[in-house]
């Protein structure tokens, strides 16, 4: 569904990103399903629906998916090799709701956090 919303233009956009995101936030979540590869494709999901999906991501959906993304990236597994791809999945997704999503998620009050955030994971990441 992300490669749908990312490349099939503006038309897939909004006929997939309303279909997907609900899936995509709810495997983010890490609730139930555990399967590290699903996490990781919702997490890189969020992030291309940040970028593309235009007015059919609300304030709520983005402020919900940026604590999801960022508690993945901080979750204590999140830096065994095992987990690598889903930790790297959800700083990606975060940094274009950065990009992307910044005036929402200062409404919400979420950009310092989550900016905040991605320098603690990125220094951590790199050292």
């Amino acid at each position: 569904m992300a490669d749908l919303i990312e490349f099939g233009g503006p038309e897939a956009s909004k006929r997939f990103c309303p279909l997907a995101l609900p899936h995509m936030l709810k495997a983010a979540d890490g609730e139930g399903d555990k399967d590290t590869r699903l996490q990781s494709a919702a997490a890189a999901g969020l992030g291309i629906a940040a970028q593309f999906g235009g007015k059919l991501l609300s304030r709520s959906a983005t402020a919900d998916a940026a604590r999801k993304l960022a508690a993945m990236a901080q979750a204590a597994d999140a830096r065994c090799s095992e987990h690598a791809d889903r930790t790297e999945s959800a700083v990606l997704g975060i940094g274009r709701l950065l990009v992307h999503r910044m005036a929402d998620l200062e409404r919400a009050g979420l950009a310092a956090e989550v900016r905040a955030r991605v320098r603690v994971r990125v220094r951590v990441r790199v050292s």
